[in-house]
C-alpha cells in the first residue's frame, strides 16, 4: 500500500502551487485553483481520509496537467527529489538476474556519485563522520514505476540543510548525465571529437554506463524530478548505448593514465580510520586539499591514507581526538573512488591544534613537529 500524503504536506503543497483557500465545507478545507475545487480532509486519521486523498490527488493532477501518480509522489514524500531510470524494455514480469543486475547497477551509481558529490564540496563536522554517504543511502528510498518499465530512486532533501548531500548526489548526476546525453550530438556529427569533463571520474563513466544493461546495448532515460520545496526544472535525458560505449572507452583511458604512480601530499585533520587486522591495516582518512607533484589538486576533499605502522596509527587516532591537524606524504593511487597515499617512511607529522597552514609549512622546512604520542 502506497504511503499517504500528510495533511499538513497537502496544504503546504497546494498553497506553494498557487491554490487558494477559499473556505470550509463540513470540517473539510476547500482549496480552488480556477475551476477547481479541492476538499483537505481535517485530520490524517479519519476513516474517509484515504479515499478523500485519492480524488483530491486526482483533481490536483487534472487542474495542473500532471499524472496523478506524480503528483502522488509529491505530495506524500516531498523531501525527496527523485530519479527515474526508464528502459525501452516491454512492461511486465522481469527476469530474477535482471532485476538484481538493474538494482546492483543503481546502488553503485548513487554510492560513487555521492562520494564524488562529497569530495568536490565543503562538509561541515556532521558530514564527514561517521559515513554521510551510508546515512544518505540508508535515507534514500526505490519503488517500481506503475506507467512504464522503470524504477525510481528517491534521494533524501532536507531544506534546512544549507547543502543537503542528497541535492548534490542528484544534481551531479544530472550533470554526468547531461555530458553523456551531448555525446550523442558528437556521435551524430561523426567528427571523431570526444567531450572532455576532467573532474567526471572513470568509475563514475562506468557506473552511467552500466544502466544500459549487461552487455551496453539498451538505450534508457533519466528523468529528474526535484522537491518543491527546493524547487528548479526537471530534465529527461534520453541515452542511447552507442554513447555509452565512448564513454566506457573514455574510462579505459582515464584509468591507464591514472594508474601511474606520482607524490602527493595532503595536510588537514584526520576525520576517520580503520584498523582491520588481516586486511585493510592502519587506514585514515584526511580532510585537506591534495597536491600532486607540487600542484594542489582543488579545494579540500577525503583522501584515504594507508599508514605503515601501528605507531603512526596511534599517532592519527591522538590527533583525532584532540583535533590536531596532521601531515603525510607518498605515492598517490588516483584511480580510486577516494585517492589514496602510501605513507612513506617517517612522513606522517602531527601539528599544534591551534597552527595555521602557514606554520605548519615552516614545521616542515625548520622547526620541529609535535612528535606522534
Amino acid at each position: 500500500m502506497r504511503q499517504l500524503p500528510a495533511i499538513e504536506d497537502v496544504n503546504e503543497y497546494l498553497r506553494e502551487h498557487g491554490w487558494i483557500f477559499t473556505g470550509t465545507w463540513r470540517t473539510a478545507q476547500v482549496w480552488s485553483l480556477r475551476s477547481f475545487d479541492v476538499l483537505v480532509p481535517a485530520s490524517d486519521t479519519l476513516g474517509d481520509t484515504p479515499r478523500r486523498l485519492r480524488e483530491l490527488v486526482q483533481c490536483i493532477a487534472d487542474a495542473e496537467e500532471r499524472p496523478s501518480a506524480t503528483v502522488w509522489r509529491d505530495l506524500a514524500a516531498p523531501g525527496l527529489d527523485t530519479i527515474s531510470y526508464l528502459t525501452a524494455a516491454e512492461a511486465g514480469p522481469v527476469a530474477l538476474p535482471l532485476r538484481a543486475y538493474t538494482m546492483h547497477a543503481v546502488h553503485e551509481l548513487i554510492t560513487l556519485t555521492a562520494h564524488a558529490a562529497l569530495n568536490e564540496s565543503s562538509a561541515t563536522a556532521a558530514e564527514v563522520e561517521p559515513d554521510p554517504v551510508a546515512a544518505l543511502l540508508a535515507q534514500s528510498v526505490t519503488s517500481p514505476r506503475v506507467d512504464v518499465p522503470g524504477l525510481d530512486i528517491g534521494l533524501p532533501n532536507d531544506p534546512c540543510h544549507p547543502d543537503p548531500l542528497g541535492r548534490r548526489t542528484a544534481a551531479r548526476l544530472l550533470r554526468n548525465a547531461t555530458l553523456l546525453y551531448r555525446t550523442t550530438a558528437t556521435l551524430e556529427r561523426d567528427d571523431g571529437e570526444h567531450t572532455e569533463s576532467p573532474d567526471i571520474s572513470s568509475e563514475e563513466r562506468k557506473a552511467l554506463a552500466a544502466l544500459a544493461g549487461p552487455g551496453h546495448t539498451a538505450t534508457f532515460i533519466l528523468e529528474f524530478h526535484w522537491s518543491w520545496r527546493l524547487p528548479r526544472r526537471d530534465e529527461r535525458l534520453e541515452i542511447p548505448p552507442e554513447a555509452c560505449m565512448r564513454h566506457l572507452h573514455q574510462a579505459e583511458n582515464d584509468t591507464e593514465q591514472l594508474s601511474a604512480r606520482v607524490a602527493g601530499v595532503v595536510e588537514g585533520l584526520v576525520v576517520g580510520l580503520s584498523d582491520e587486522p588481516g586486511n585493510a591495516r592502519w587506514r585514515v582518512t584526511i580532510r585537506g586539499p591534495l597536491v600532486i607533484d607540487g600542484v594542489t589538486t582543488g579545494r579540500p576533499r577525503l583522501v584515504t591514507v594507508r599508514l605503515g605502522d601501528a605507531d603512526s596509527y596511534e599517532a592519527a587516532l591522538t590527533a583525532h581526538r584532540s583535533g590536531r591537524p596532521v601531515r603525510v606524504e607518498g605515492d598517490v593511487d588516483r584511480s580510486r573512488r577516494v585517492p589514496e597515499i602510501d605513507a612513506a617512511t617517517d612522513s606522517f607529522t602531527v601539528f599544534a591544534p591551534d597552527s595555521s597552514s602557514t606554520e605548519r609549512r615552516q614545521d616542515t622546512d625548520g622547526r620541529r613537529p609535535i612528535d606522534p604520542e
